[in-house]
């Protein structure tokens, strides 16, 4: 059972269309994500002027239906204040019995499970961080325990862990 999608998520989402016509990004790909909207602008003619145009567009109308704003690479996400990916990590430690902890992300808006993760191993117990590197982002990598090529490098990196597991088990 998830929490229910912020109050104001509806009525930003009602919002969202006139406000991409209005800065000249109809084209940008919204992304339901049920907690959270994200508004990509990778796939636009020259993504880094729209997205420069409608960053603080949709500040302005996340702030009006009290939504906080995470700028990424080339996607601007839109949730409830005090909700992200760090959260997410504490409350699934909270409410599974877990004896370890992977994270992978590539980008900005998973700075904050990267801290939840680093925390859990000050605390002893065993993680890894990896970051999905890119040309666009690269922050995280200094924050990582491994840098692999993009998502194709996590899933290289789960087939081997699981290989290595299986053998463990033999």
């Amino acid at each position: 059972v998830g929490p229910r999608p912020p109050a104001g998520l509806a009525s930003f989402e009602r919002e969202l269309t006139r406000t991409l016509r209005r800065v000249d990004a109809p084209e940008a790909y919204v992304e339901d994500k049920g907690l959270a909207v994200a508004i990509h602008t990778r796939r636009l003619e020259d993504p880094e002027a729209a997205f420069e145009r409608l960053l603080p567009e949709l500040r302005d109308l996340a702030h009006r239906h009290d939504l906080v704003v995470e700028p990424g690479r080339s996607v601007i996400e839109v949730r409830s204040p005090g909700m992200h990916k760090g959260t997410a990590v504490t409350t699934l430690v909270d409410e599974l019995d877990v004896g370890g902890f992977l994270f992978a992300g590539d980008d900005l808006g998973d700075l904050e499970a990267f801290e939840a993760v680093a925390d859990l191993a000050r605390g002893g117990m065993p993680t890894l961080l990896v970051c999905s590197s890119s040309e666009e982002e690269n922050r995280l990598q200094a924050l990582a325990d491994v840098v692999v090529p993009g998502p194709e490098g996590v899933l290289a990196l789960l087939a081997q862990l699981t290989e290595d597991a299986r053998h463990l088990r033999a």
